[in-house]
């Protein structure tokens, strides 16, 4: 059985292969869009680099710590929601998944003012 960090270093090799043919093909064509090209390596990237799981904080108006890290069908927005009272952090949508899904937690424990 495969652990879910071999499917994903495989997962980006076989994306590392497709995009130096897109590489070729967009260098032979006259194309090559630099742009399209450091999106697939970030994303390429963040299958491959191992980064702890960050912790959400106690919800800010009820204190529960029941809390939901919460994305659209396909991933590109994050949030994270208090199951209790309902209340949301900001939804993020930019970059891969999991750095957006970082990213949503990093915002939810966000404080205007820490005591």
């Amino acid at each position: 059985m495969t652990t879910q960090r071999e499917r994903d270093r495989e997962q980006a090799i076989e994306e590392l292969e497709k995009l130096e043919a897109l590489i070729v093909e967009q260098s032979t064509a006259g194309t090559l869009r630099p742009l399209t090209i450091q999106a697939r390596v970030r994303s390429i990237a963040a299958l491959l680099v191992e980064e702890p799981a960050m912790k959400a904080r106690a919800c800010p108006f009820c204190g529960s710590t029941s809390r939901s890290l919460c994305s659209d069908y396909n991933h590109m927005r994050a949030w994270v929601e208090c199951i209790r009272c309902s209340a949301r952090g900001p939804i993020l949508c930019e970059g891969p998944e999991q750095e957006v899904k970082r990213k949503a937690t990093e915002a939810w424990n966000r404080r205007v003012v820490e005591y």
